[in-house]
């Protein structure tokens, strides 16, 4: 077994990739994909069976993994990546289920992740479910961790 991964980032730059389509939304035409460009800042842990033995780096970031850098449950996933080194990673993120756009407090409907702030990278497991640890102590609050998770609890329906 290896350790959890959750990999502190830094946004450097975010630049919009895709638009909706237009199929007559209200956000059609919109940015829903970005390419980002993320500092990676590599984590340590007691596992020699991942990748390289005791840390994970940019070079562990993969297509699918999760990224957030924000209060309010935004989060994008990765969906292409074309660069990558142990410190930095350019990949192309996704707005989900237009997720972001929507709860954007803004009210402009932009979904798009915010650029020259810290974040994580984070997994989820095999049932879909977010994994947010080990935490970086000063960087991303408990409410950031609640907040992702109920972003990932979202389609849990209560059995009566």
């Amino acid at each position: 077994m290896t350790a959890p991964r959750l990999l502190r980032i830094n946004v450097t730059s975010v630049s919009p990739q895709a638009n909706w389509p237009d199929d007559a939304s209200a956000y059609a035409n919109r940015p829903y994909q970005w390419t980002v460009v993320l500092n990676v800042t590599p984590q340590l842990h007691s596992s020699p069976l991942s990748r390289a033995p005791y840390v994970y780096d940019g070079d562990d970031i993969s297509v699918g993994d999760w990224m957030s850098n924000s209060l309010g449950g935004l989060a994008w996933q990765i969906k292409s990546i074309s660069m990558h080194t142990a410190e930095w990673i350019t990949c192309v993120v996704e707005d989900v289920d237009q997720f972001n756009t929507y709860a954007d407090p803004t009210s402009s409907a932009d979904g798009a992740p915010s650029a020259l702030v810290d974040g994580f990278v984070f997994v989820e497991t095999s049932n879909g479910y977010p994994i947010l640890t080990p935490m970086v102590a000063n960087v991303m609050t408990t409410q950031w961790e609640i907040e992702i998770l109920s972003r990932f609890l979202k389609d849990i329906r209560l059995k009566v």
